[in-house]
């Protein structure tokens, strides 16, 4: 499928646009900011403390489903309203055109949430020390990670939680372009996002809250370290098939 020419161009739209380089800017400077506030720089924390640092501290976390959503996620509602969408349509049929624009916002969501991330660990791995016995993470023990921390000198786990990250990402783009199938309004779309993160941070379960599931923080005693990654799939396959369901109806040439 990613072979085929619609898909390229398609990710490649996704992918390599303005508000591409926003989200991840955004992203990055709010992360960043922590470093200075709390003098990172100058330190001999190890990799994992150090990068729980962004994460927890920088005031992220209750808006990171809005910077998913800002590349990609938006375009089917864009191309539905300026005409531009039944062209493509008409090239490429029905069937091709939703599976790419569905597996193109979900990639864009989770680059955009990864990418910064990546930078972040970058200045982790430059200002940070490794993980050793002696150099040991003391907040992690007893979480799902316990076991792998000491795997590349916890580099491993950084490894682990980007997948998570791009997880997280790709799942809230797939929602927001659920919604927008459903309304066809930028503002409404935007603003239901927020609403549907907000009431699924409050209501859902800790074990299947998709904010907590950004960390997976979980005791080993109520969790396995494959658990979190199997529970994003399920959500991002869920999603991926609603938007394909809703959006055979609602496309037409």
């Amino acid at each position: 499928l990613f072979g085929d020419v619609k898909m390229k161009i398609e990710c490649k739209k996704a992918l390599i646009n303005p508000m591409m380089f926003i989200s991840v800017f955004i992203t990055f400077i709010i992360l960043l900011r922590v470093f200075f506030i709390y003098d990172l720089f100058n330190t001999t924390m190890d990799y994992l403390t150090m990068f729980t640092y962004p994460i927890a501290l920088s005031g992220f976390l209750p808006f990171a489903a809005l910077l998913a959503i800002l590349p990609y996620a938006f375009s089917y509602l864009e191309e539905k309203n300026s005409g531009y969408g039944n062209y493509i349509i008409s090239r490429c049929g029905i069937k091709k055109y939703i599976v790419s624009k569905v597996m193109s916002v979900g990639v864009a969501g989770g680059v955009a949430m990864t990418i910064p991330f990546i930078l972040i660990i970058v200045i982790v791995l430059i200002n940070g020390a490794s993980v050793t016995r002696v150099n040991y993470p003391e907040m992690y023990e007893g979480r799902i990670w316990e076991p792998y921390l000491l795997i590349w000198g916890g580099k491993f786990i950084l490894l682990l939680r980007l997948v998570l990250i791009f997880m997280f990402g790709a799942a809230w783009a797939e929602i927001a372009l659920f919604i927008s199938a459903c309304y066809s309004n930028r503002y409404v779309v935007f603003i239901m996002t927020f609403v549907c993160y907000q009431l699924m941070w409050m209501i859902l379960p800790t074990k299947i809250n998709m904010t907590y599931l950004f960390r997976a923080d979980y005791s080993q005693e109520t969790m396995s370290i494959y658990t979190p990654y199997l529970i994003w799939c399920v959500y991002i396959l869920v999603v991926c098939l609603f938007n394909y369901l809703i959006m055979i109806k609602k496309v037409k040439v």
